[in-house]
């Protein structure tokens, strides 16, 4: 059996329960999202042996994920409860813009474009050419790289037979 170790960041993702927009939902239903935990879970259900490094809020939210994991079969042994980390939800479009205003807010140390392929790369790119990430002296990950493809390219070639 191949093991495979995955740093990221978890999240939890809100979503309506009947088919209507966001904002017009009554009910939201909540689930793990985020590329990091949805492809440790999938590495798992093919029989992998996933171990999972990140922390997680202590909170109801951190406590749900913690349990998707384990019942998805990822090994979260290592996941790191902080107090200070959890809770936060951010709501708003994709733009550089939008986002210049939660990195200015949240000052992160680096940016890793995992979301959802091309979305992810053109808009780190954006705030990498805006002077956003200059500003707070934050790291691009893979800047230039074809991030998603190599990814799963050399992910391949490790876990062949």
């Amino acid at each position: 059996m191949s093991t495979v170790f995955t740093l990221g960041e978890p999240m939890a993702g809100m979503y309506p329960t009947e088919p209507v927009t966001l904002d017009a939902a009554k009910t939201l239903g909540l689930d793990v999202a985020g590329a990091e935990s949805n492809f440790a879970i999938g590495l798992a259900r093919l029989g992998v042996d996933v171990h999972l490094y990140t922390r997680l809020g202590a909170d109801r939210f951190g406590d749900m994920i913690r349990g998707v994991w384990r019942r998805e079969g990822v090994d979260a042994g290592a996941v790191m409860t902080d107090p200070d980390v959890g809770g936060t939800v951010v709501i708003g479009p994709l733009t550089v813009e939008h986002l210049a205003r939660v990195i200015a807010t949240h000052r992160p140390d680096a940016l890793l474009p995992t979301l959802g392929g091309q979305t992810g790369l053109n808009l780190a790119v954006g705030l990498d050419d805006a002077g956003v990430l200059d500003r707070i002296d934050a790291a691009l990950a893979q800047r230039g790289k074809r991030v998603g493809y190599a990814r799963y390219r050399d992910l391949h070639d490790v876990l062949k037979p």
